[in-house]
């Protein structure tokens, strides 16, 4: 799973009884392994991750979680997901205060080790 969350994620226990808005195929997954899958439409992503109404959500990526300010209200951010094509890399943990102290314009700066490891799938 990819995304804010508001809870540490070591182990696949962590998962157990989390709520995260994570629709299709990756909610699928995350019910069997005990946690909750939540729909949510984008618009109420930050307030239900502010209200605790979920616990973590995702959306399509850094720079749309930027523009949605879900950094203002998950604690933790986990990149990439295993639910998206494409991103078959390791999963890393970025801190928060590495993503979201730096300037806008160097984003692409700080995503560059992550995104180049990632396979090239086509």
């Amino acid at each position: 799973m990819a995304g804010w969350f508001n809870k540490e994620i070591n182990s696949l226990k962590d998962l157990k009884g989390l709520k995260m808005r994570i629709p299709g195929l990756g909610g699928d997954v995350l019910n069997c392994i005990g946690g909750t899958a939540v729909n949510l439409p984008g618009s109420e992503l930050l307030t239900s991750l502010q209200t605790r109404v979920v616990d973590a959500t995702e959306w399509v990526g850094p720079h749309n979680d930027l523009a949605l300010g879900l950094y203002k209200a998950g604690q933790y951010y986990y990149y990439p997901g295993r639910h998206e094509a494409g991103m078959r890399s390791r999963r890393r943990r970025i801190p928060k205060r590495v993503i979201w102290n730096i300037k806008c314009n160097c984003m692409a700066a700080a995503f560059l080790p992550v995104i180049s490891s990632a396979p090239n799938r086509g």
